[in-house]
C-alpha cells in the first residue's frame, strides 16, 4: 500500500485492481437517531387462525361448507317445522306427486301425465252426432285437468286392438277352424223361439274379407244355417263369399214347414255360421263376422207385453257390436249360465279390429287424493261430533231423530233443520252447499242404523286446516318425503358421524404408533390389520347384525370393527415419510419425547391430508348404509336414509321423484364433503403456513 487512500487487490484470475477510498465513504448514516427494534407489520396468529383464513380464502371449500351445513340445517329444523307424521302409514296419500304451485300450470303442481291411457267413449254419442265425450277409464273425473277439454283424444279409426276390450267398440268377430280340426267350427246363438207364423221374421247377416295384413290364417268357406229342436234349414251353400246377406225367414218354405208342426212356431231356433273343414290345409281357415241381426217389422209395432218380450229376445239374439258380444262370457258373476253368449265349438271365438279411443291427459294427484267426495257416508256419531264442535247446527236434535228410529218424517225434520256455521264452513268435513244429503236407514234387531250420505270434503275430513301440498311429494306409504328424507338423514349423518369419530381416532391412533416406533411393533400391527382387512367388509357387516340385531348401535359397531384400517394406513404412511425429518432429527436430539414428537411436530404436518380422506368416512359410511339396506339388513324400526333409497328404488320407471330428490342430496353431500376435505387438506397443511 503506498497511499493510505488506494488500495489494490488480486482477484481469482490473477488479475490486478485499485481501488480508493474516501473519508466520505466511512461516514456513519445514523449517528444522530436512535436505535431500537422496528415493529412488526403483522399481527401474531395461531395455527388454527391461520388454518381458518386460508380455508376461508378456498371458495370451493366455502361453497361446499355452506351446502353442507344447508343439508345438517335441514336435517335438525325440516322435521320441526314440517311435523309431518312419518311413523305411520297414510293410506289415502300414497304416491303425491311434487307440487309447488297450482295445478294446470305443467310443472311443479302436483300433476301426472299420462299418454295413451284407454278411453270410457260414449259411443252412442258418436253414432248420434259424431261428438267426443268420454273420460279416462276408471279415474276420477274430477282429478283430470281442465274436465273434459283437458283430455286430449285420438280420432275413432286411428287404434285398432284384436282382442276383447271393455272399453273398444265395433270390429269383426273371428271365428277360425284349427287346421287339424277334423270337425267344422260353430257359432251359434242362445236358441230363442221363433214364431215366424204370428210375426214376420227377417235375418240380416254382414262378413267381411279378410285383409291383406291379415296374419291369423286363411278365408274359409262357411255357411250360414237357422238350427232348431226340431231340425236344422241350411240358408246357404259353403263359399267364400262375404259382404251384406239378408234372408226373410218367415218365407222360407223349409222353416215354414217346420214350423207347421208345432203351431208355427220354430223351438229354440238359433243362428249358426259354419266353416267347412279343408282337407290338407296348411293355414288355419277364418271368417270375419261383422254383425247378425233377427228383426221383425210386425213385433216391432205392436205394442203388447208379448210382441215386446219376443222383440227383446230377437235383440239378444243378434249383435250389432262384435267386440261387446265376444264380451259376453258364458255364466254370470253369480255363476248362472249367461244365454247371450255366443258358443263357438271346435273353433276360436276372437275379436279382430274393434275400435278402441285413447287419450293424454294430466291428473292432479291431490284433487283424487284431497277433493269433494260424492254419497259418502257419515256415521251419526261423526255427525254428533260435528254438531258438539259447533260445526253444525241443528234444529232437530239427533235424540229425538234415534228416538223416532229414523222414521221418513224424523229424517225429514233433521235434514230440513240442518245448516252450515262459519267455523264449520273451515273445518267441517260434511259439505251443504252442493246436495242435500240423504239417510240410509238399515234396521234389524229391533234397532236402526244411520248413515247420512252426502259430499265429503277429504281433506277436513283427514283432519288438515287447508288441503295440504308436499314440495318433494310422498311415498307409498303417504310420508311427506321431504320430512322423511331429512329426518332419515339426519339418522345416517348422526350415524355417520359416530362411525367417523370411532374409526378417526381408534386408526389415528394405530397408525401413529406403527408408523413411528417401526420395527416388529410395526410389523405385528400391519399383519393384525391386514388379517383384519381380508374379511370382506359385508360379511362383518351381515354377521355382526345377524348375531346382535339391526339397531343404530349395532350398525354404528359393524362400521367400526374395520372401518379404522383405512385411517391407520394412511397415518402410518405419513408418519413414514415425516419421522425422519431434519426438524424430527433437531427436536429429538434436544431431548423431546416421544408423545410429543408425534402429537406437536409429525401429526399436525400429517393431519391435513389424513383429514381429507378420513372427513369421506361420513358419506362413505351413508353408502354403505344404503347398500346393506338392499340386503334387507337395514335399520330397523327408524328411518335412514338407506332404508328411504331401499324401499323407493323398486319405484324408479313409475314415481322417479321418490329416487330423484334423495339422490341429488346424496349427491350434494358427496360433492360437498368432498370439496370440504379439501379446504380441510390445505389449511391444515403447515407448509402453507402464511401463504395466501
Amino acid at each position: 500500500m503506498n497511499d493510505e487512500k488506494n488500495f489494490t487487490y488480486v482477484d481469482s484470475c490473477d488479475v490486478e485492481h485499485s481501488i480508493q477510498i474516501s473519508p466520505e465513504d466511512l461516514k456513519l448514516t445514523q449517528v444522530d437517531k436512535e436505535i431500537h427494534d422496528t415493529k412488526f407489520q403483522s399481527k401474531p396468529t395461531t395455527f388454527f387462525k391461520d388454518a381458518l383464513r386460508r380455508f376461508v380464502k378456498n371458495k370451493s371449500s366455502v361453497a361446499g361448507a355452506i351446502v353442507l351445513g344447508t343439508i345438517i340445517l335441514g336435517c335438525i329444523f325440516i322435521p320441526i317445522l314440517d311435523p309431518s307424521d312419518v311413523d305411520h302409514v297414510h293410506q289415502y296419500e300414497k304416491h303425491l306427486e311434487p307440487k309447488l304451485f297450482d295445478a294446470g300450470t305443467g310443472w311443479w303442481d302436483g300433476c301426472r301425465h299420462y299418454d295413451n291411457i284407454t278411453v270410457d267413449f260414449d259411443w252412442e254419442q258418436f253414432e248420434k252426432d259424431g261428438s267426443y265425450v268420454g273420460f279416462p277409464a276408471d279415474v276420477n273425473k274430477a282429478a283430470v285437468v281442465g274436465g273434459q277439454a283437458g283430455v286430449h283424444m285420438s280420432k275413432v279409426g286411428e287404434n285398432k286392438v284384436d282382442a276383447y276390450n271393455p272399453y273398444g267398440h265395433g270390429g269383426f268377430m273371428r271365428i277360425a277352424n284349427d287346421k287339424s280340426s277334423t270337425e267344422a267350427a260353430r257359432l251359434y246363438s242362445y236358441p230363442v223361439d221363433m214364431d215366424i207364423e204370428k210375426y214376420d221374421l227377417s235375418l240380416a247377416v254382414k262378413t267381411s274379407a279378410l285383409p291383406e295384413d291379415f296374419t291369423y290364417g286363411e278365408q274359409g268357406s262357411f255357411a250360414y244355417f237357422i238350427t232348431t229342436a226340431l231340425g236344422e234349414v241350411e240358408l246357404t251353400d259353403y263359399s267364400t263369399n262375404t259382404g251384406a246377406s239378408s234372408f226373410k225367414l218367415s218365407d222360407n218354405a223349409n222353416l215354414i214347414s217346420m214350423a207347421a208342426t208345432n203351431g208355427g212356431v220354430l223351438p229354440s231356433a238359433r243362428f249358426e255360421l259354419r266353416i267347412k273343414n279343408k282337407t290338407g290345409a296348411t293355414l288355419n281357415q277364418n271368417v270375419l263376422l261383422q254383425s247378425v241381426v233377427f228383426s221383425s217389422e210386425a213385433a216391432a209395432k205392436d205394442n203388447s207385453t208379448e210382441a215386446n218380450e219376443y222383440v227383446s229376445n230377437l235383440n239378444n239374439a243378434s249383435f250389432k257390436d262384435a267386440n261387446k258380444a265376444a264380451g259376453i262370457t258364458p255364466s254370470t258373476t253369480t255363476g248362472e249360465t249367461n244365454k247371450w253368449y255366443w258358443t263357438c265349438p271346435n273353433g276360436t271365438r276372437e275379436v279382430y279390429q274393434a275400435d278402441l279411443v285413447v287419450c293424454s291427459y294430466s291428473f292432479d294427484t291431490y284433487e283424487d287424493a284431497f277433493g269433494y267426495r260424492y254419497n259418502y257416508g257419515f256415521s251419526m256419531s261423526a255427525v254428533k261430533g260435528y254438531i258438539t264442535k259447533g260445526w253444525l247446527n241443528a234444529e232437530y236434535s239427533v235424540a229425538k231423530l234415534e228416538a223416532a228410529k229414523y222414521s221418513d218424517e224424523a229424517c225429514a225434520a233433521f235434514l230440513a233443520g240442518l245448516s252450515m256455521t262459519s267455523e264449520g264452513d273451515k273445518y267441517c268435513p260434511l259439505r251443504l252447499e252442493d246436495a242435500t244429503p240423504t239417510f240410509k236407514v238399515v234396521s234389524g234387531g229391533g234397532a236402526s242404523v244411520a248413515t247420512l250420505t252426502g259430499t265429503c270434503s277429504f281433506w277436513r275430513y283427514l283432519g288438515y286446516k287447508s288441503c295440504p301440498r308436499y314440495l318433494v311429494g310422498t311415498d307409498d306409504s303417504g310420508r311427506d318425503l321431504l320430512d322423511y328424507s331429512f329426518s332419515g338423514l339426519r339418522t345416517s349423518l348422526l350415524l355417520g358421524l359416530v362411525t367417523f369419530v370411532v374409526n378417526f381416532v381408534f386408526g389415528l391412533v394405530w397408525g401413529a404408533v406403527s408408523g413411528y416406533f417401526g420395527g416388529w411393533t410395526d410389523i405385528l400391527m400391519e399383519r393384525f390389520t391386514d388379517i383384519l382387512s381380508g374379511i370382506p367388509w359385508i360379511v362383518v357387516m351381515t354377521l355382526t347384525i345377524i348375531l346382535l340385531g339391526q339397531n343404530f348401535f349395532v350398525f354404528a359397531l359393524a362400521l367400526c370393527l374395520t372401518g379404522w384400517i383405512g385411517t391407520s394406513h394412511l397415518t402410518r404412511t405419513q408418519f413414514y415419510r415425516f419421522k425422519s425429518r431434519e426438524y424430527i432429527l433437531a427436536a429429538r436430539t434436544l431431548g423431546a419425547s416421544d408423545k410429543r414428537l408425534i402429537f406437536r411436530h409429525i401429526l399436525p404436518n400429517a393431519i391435513g391430508t389424513i383429514i381429507t380422506s378420513s372427513v369421506l368416512m361420513i358419506p362413505s359410511v351413508i353408502f354403505s348404509e344404503a347398500t346393506i339396506s338392499y340386503l334387507n339388513l337395514g335399520l330397523q324400526g327408524m328411518a335412514s336414509f338407506g332404508v328411504i333409497l331401499s324401499e323407493n328404488q323398486k319405484f324408479l320407471q313409475i314415481y322417479p321423484y321418490l329416487i330423484v330428490f334423495p339422490s341429488v342430496i346424496m349427491a350434494l353431500m358427496m360433492i360437498s364433503f368432498n370439496l370440504f376435505g379439501n379446504g380441510l387438506r390445505d389449511a391444515f397443511n403447515p407448509s402453507l403456513k402464511g401463504q395466501d
